[in-house]
């Protein structure tokens, strides 16, 4: 993983080869190293650039799509592979709020790419648990990846968008409609974090996987 390589001496930002356990070959992935090894799996950018549209089928999600600099999806197939080899939280920067969940994991395609975690530590305290609110249809625990052709509650259509969803849908969606694409789907919901009750909306995001033991 981008952890390995960084204690391996490569320190800065890039594309790098690393080869997950059940994998038969390497695969190139995003390493944020000027923040010790983190691996960058989603991000949502708005900077000038060729937007990506995130309301996209189950091959495109589950393969992987955009670009790393501007708008980017790695793959559920590689964060599968990758978040059951070891342990890694996912750390989530939205505008200028941080959120962490602990022990984060993404199940097999035949299990329909369902989340997991175990603890919610945010920077701030003021932030709510986007991804376990108090509404339990929302809980997004043990629930699946659903995109707009594989979609077991209907939220993917809804919300013009792919994600985790419970059977009320998700409190929290960051691969909602963002840029030029929220004007093609104007009944869309904006992407935001809750702090102190009160929904803050962000114009860019990043998801990430470090190492549950690294700092």
């Amino acid at each position: 993983d981008c952890r390995e390589v960084y204690l391996n001496g490569a320190h800065e930002d890039g594309m790098y080869e690393i080869q997950p356990i059940d994998m038969d070959k390497t695969v190139k992935v995003y390493c944020q190293m000027s923040l010790g090894g983190y691996m960058l799996f989603q991000k949502r950018t708005d900077r000038t650039c060729e937007r990506e549209d995130f309301f996209r089928g189950w091959q495109d999600y589950q393969l992987g799509f955009g670009d790393k600099d501007c708008d980017y999806w790695l793959g559920n197939d590689l964060l599968h592979a990758i978040t059951s080899q070891d342990k890694y939280d996912l750390v989530i920067k939205a505008g200028d709020f941080e959120i962490i969940y602990t022990h984060f994991t993404v199940s097999s395609e035949e299990d329909l790419f369902r989340m997991n975690f175990e603890d919610f530590k945010p920077k701030d305290s003021s932030l709510s648990n986007g991804f376990q609110p108090e509404d339990e249809k929302q809980d997004l625990r043990g629930q699946p990846f659903a995109t707009p052709d594989k979609d077991e509650y209907g939220c993917a259509l809804d919300s013009r968008s792919a994600w985790w969803f419970g059977p009320g849908c998700a409190s929290v969606n960051l691969n909602l409609p963002m840029g030029t694409y929220k004007e093609f789907y104007p009944l869309s919901k904006p992407v935001g974090w809750s702090s102190n009750g009160l929904f803050i909306e962000v114009t860019h995001t990043t998801m990430s996987l470090k190492a549950s033991d690294s700092e």
